[in-house]
């Protein structure tokens, strides 16, 4: 069911961001370097799904981690993982200035949307809005579900 959800959302979101040239999609884990540590390790987060905006698109993918955080954030829920982990990666990204964080959860098929100003639930019949992220990106969050 993950890499279901994964993929119907990387294509959706891919497509938009491409015909409107926003910037990179990436899928599968690309690490994010969202706090250096002189003293230690760094904090790096790997995504499900991640939007980069052209203004912090460099030029061409290279072997190196993005060195900032992503402008959107999307994760889709395991049932392996833990609220902790999870609350700690959204305050990790809010904090290295993403925008906006979309927590998926197919096993309720519901999407929490987070910014910093808070988070929103939206369920199947509900839509789901880039808002000034992804300007005019819209989904029902029942389309993102298989059945």
């Amino acid at each position: 069911m993950h890499g279901v959800v994964a993929a119907r959302l990387t294509r959706t979101i891919a497509n938009y961001v491409v015909e409107k040239d926003l910037g990179e999609v990436t899928s599968g884990d690309p690490g994010f370097v969202l706090e250096r540590n002189a003293y230690g390790r760094d904090t790096v987060r790997g995504l499900d799904i991640a939007f980069v905006s052209q203004s912090k698109v460099l030029g061409p993918p290279d072997f190196a981690w993005y060195e900032t955080g992503p402008d959107l954030a999307v994760e889709v829920i395991s049932p392996s993982n833990k609220a902790g982990d999870i609350h700690l990666k959204v305050m990790q990204l809010l904090n290295a200035g993403t925008r906006l964080i979309w927590l998926v959860y197919p096993e309720t098929r519901t999407v929490e949307a987070h910014t910093s100003e808070g988070a929103t639930t939206l369920h199947e019949s509900e839509t789901l809005s880039g808002g000034d992220v992804l300007p005019g990106f819209e989904i029902r969050v029942g389309d993102i579900f298989p059945g």
